[in-house]
């Protein structure tokens, strides 16, 4: 019987050693730990996954399964590369599509996001200044009661577009988005051209709208 037990073991759990991919070490960050600002540093790695050619490893089985969910969320993004399809209503009821305007920011946020928050003055007063150079910004707000958003915004209010991410569809999810603050940089043409993971640095992002509103 013990050897009956033992032969089945071999059989469903092959070794480690044989499996791990010879290009990735045996530790390092979890991309899914990093991606949402767990501070880790560098630790003993468990499971890994193939995305595109790349090999990532994780921490725990629980962040490879997350990886399973939205890769797309967690590994280096590709850019620039196409802006998935949307057609949204602001809360003042004004659409808002991927095209349109030679650059648009969309800014996932939550009132109850310190990052985010700290930030949104410097977003608004870049709104203000390119408005005229074809610039906007949409800020997707997952807060889950619309009423709680608006009563933030008479409080604090921006000149920039919000929507509030309540749908069946929800927005967060469209954009692989696995955290916040999350930012994407869309051109003329739709395609996202920068993205933020974590707090966005303005000055990088004023320079990328230069750029692309004096493509016009």
């Amino acid at each position: 019987m013990k050897r009956s037990l033992l032969f089945l073991f071999l059989l469903v759990a092959p070794t480690a050693a044989a499996d791990w991919p010879a290009d990735l070490p045996k530790e390092g960050e979890c991309v899914v730990c990093a991606r949402r600002g767990a501070d880790h540093g560098a630790e003993r790695l468990v499971d890994w996954r193939e995305h595109e050619g790349d090999h990532f490893g994780f921490c725990s089985e629980g962040c490879a399964e997350a990886f399973d969910q939205m890769p797309t969320g967690y590994a280096p993004p590709v850019l620039p590369r196409p802006a998935p399809d949307f057609r949204w209503s602001t809360l003042d009821e004004d659409a808002i599509e991927p095209t349109g305007q030679n650059a648009l920011l969309v800014d996932f946020w939550a009132t109850w996001c310190t990052p985010c928050l700290k930030v949104m003055p410097e977003l608004d007063a870049l709104a203000r200044e390119f408005a005229d150079a074809g610039f906007g910004i949409v800020g997707v707000s997952i807060d889950e009661d619309r009423d709680d958003l608006e009563s933030f915004l008479e409080r604090r209010p921006v000149d920039y577009a919000i929507v509030h991410d309540g749908g069946e569809d929800p927005a967060w999810w469209t954009f692989r988005v696995p955290a916040i603050p999350a930012a994407f940089l869309l051109d003329s043409e739709g395609r996202i051209v920068a993205q933020w993971n974590g707090e966005i640095d303005t000055d990088e992002l004023r320079t990328r709208v230069e750029e692309l509103v004096a493509k016009d």
